[in-house]
């Protein structure tokens, strides 16, 4: 609670906010848009406290890193007309920050014609590793033509010794 009690300096109230929101959208300054991103970064760690207690695999602080980007995506985006500037953030940063999880974390799905693809290309198909969240989801099958490739790799290399 000690973070989330930092964060809370930062908080503006609902009329500075959209005064904020104005002078940044007519001056474009950095400054008024990283005063108004941290106002809302108390409630980017509450949402991103939520979700990392549901999905255990991911840490609170890579969530809320990705909401601060989120929050800044979200300003760009804000129409006054169709709501509040809390709840378009609230909801950017809820819907935004369930697709990273699942994107950056969820098992890699293939369909039928991705795995003869990959088979063609001399890559095997492992299921074991679709439940892990790895980088070598593949294991590769040496060709007749890479053994060769080495052969003659190796021929080559004694010849210049």
């Amino acid at each position: 609670m000690d973070f989330y009690q930092e964060l809370a300096k930062y908080q503006i109230n609902k009329r500075e906010l959209r005064k904020l929101y104005w002078r940044w959208k007519i001056l474009k300054k950095k400054e008024i848009k990283s005063k108004i991103i941290n106002s809302f970064l108390p409630m980017a760690l509450k949402i991103a406290t939520k979700i990392s207690e549901k999905f255990h695999n991911i840490e609170l602080m890579e969530l809320f890193n990705e909401s601060y980007l989120i929050i800044d995506k979200a300003l760009d985006y804000y129409n006054p007309s169709r709501a509040e500037l809390s709840t378009f953030v609230y909801l950017m940063l809820k819907w935004n920050l369930k697709n990273f999880v699942f994107r950056q974390h969820a098992p890699v799905k293939y369909s039928a014609k991705q795995k003869q693809r990959m088979k063609k290309d001399g890559v095997s198909f492992n299921p074991l590793y679709l439940s892990e969240v790895e980088d070598d989801f593949f294991v590769y099958k040496k060709t007749p033509e890479d053994i060769l490739y080495e052969k003659e790799l190796k021929s080559l290399s004694k010849e210049e010794k």
